[in-house]
């Protein structure tokens, strides 16, 4: 949100910010106790290495500087959240709006992330939208497990990823 790629305005004052640390590792009582003005979520993820210094960058507001994940990193970290926390519709709807990604880097991340649900999703939906970014990566460099993921009751499974959509997605990748 932060770099322009969210997809829906904010009504009024507040709002959601989902914050990833390193597994094992929590935020500091003070920061989650101040009243930030916006709701805070904050999750330990194995998504990544913790170590992973890959897809974050500085940003500067006023006098802080903080670590943000670039587009191509936060992607993956809200696919990651679906479909529990958030919504895969929602999720595709973002994803459709990332023509600009950065295909070395992605193919990076998607090597090194820990989460077969994760790299089969954005893959699925990425495949959707046929950025030119996509085209460039290398899927055979990309672990995917074995196995079918069931995502959404009454879902599609999509025989490519072996992973199941909602109905309406997978109604648009049989379109294309």
């Amino acid at each position: 949100e932060l770099k322009g790629a969210a997809h829906f305005v904010r009504r009024g004052e507040g709002g959601y910010l989902h914050l990833f640390g390193p597994h094992n590792t929590k935020a500091p009582s003070w920061f989650m106790q101040h009243d930030w003005g916006t709701k805070i979520s904050y999750r330990t993820s194995k998504l990544f290495d913790e170590k992973l210094d890959l897809g974050l960058t500085s940003y500067s507001f006023g006098t802080y500087e903080i670590r943000i994940s670039t587009p191509e990193r936060a992607i993956l970290e809200l696919i990651n959240l679906s479909p529990r926390e958030q919504s895969i519709e929602e999720a595709n709807l973002v994803l459709e709006g990332l023509g600009n990604l950065r295909s070395g880097i992605l193919q990076e991340l998607l090597s090194k992330c820990q989460s077969v649900k994760t790299k089969r999703l954005f893959l699925a939906l990425s495949e959707l939208h046929n950025h030119a970014w996509f085209k460039k990566l290398d899927l055979s460099l990309i672990d995917l497990g074995s196995g079918k993921r069931v995502l959404v009751k009454d879902g599609v499974l999509d025989a490519k990823y072996q992973i199941t959509l909602p109905k309406e997605i997978a109604s648009k990748k049989d379109e294309k």
